[in-house]
């Protein structure tokens, strides 16, 4: 028999009257990471997005005199051609290195290449 006083605010329910619960727990397996097919690329792709952009090519290179800086035309993945920008080689040699090394490589008859790389001690 429940015990409360008139006035006091309770929940009641008989409990002996109800049933067991019809549903039934069951663990099939443990979580496993191997199953979602994710690649080392998939992995770098997902660390440089998760803070930026991402690059799709570099186009041209220049020296900024005001900046006293080499930089390079960036097409960003996802943009138009009017967001294309000049980016500073450090801070693309800190992002995607792979990138500029192949840019460096491919367009190494251009003097204005060579004094990038020279700079910035990229090998060619």
């Amino acid at each position: 028999m429940a015990q409360f006083a008139i006035g006091d605010y309770v929940l009641y329910a008989d409990v002996w009257n109800h049933r067991r619960s019809k549903l039934r727990v069951k663990w099939l397996n443990f979580y496993a990471d191997s199953d979602l097919g994710v690649t080392e690329d998939l992995l770098a792709h997902v660390a440089h997005n998760s803070e930026g952009h991402v690059v799709e090519e570099l186009r041209e290179a220049r020296y900024d005199k005001t900046a006293k800086t080499h930089q390079l035309l960036v097409k960003w993945r996802g943009l138009g051609e009017l967001e294309t920008s000049w980016e500073p080689v450090h801070n693309l040699l800190e992002d995607v290195p792979s990138l500029v090394k192949k840019f460096a490589a491919k367009h190494k008859r251009d003097p204005l290449v060579k004094a990038l790389a020279d700079a910035h001690g990229v090998d060619i």
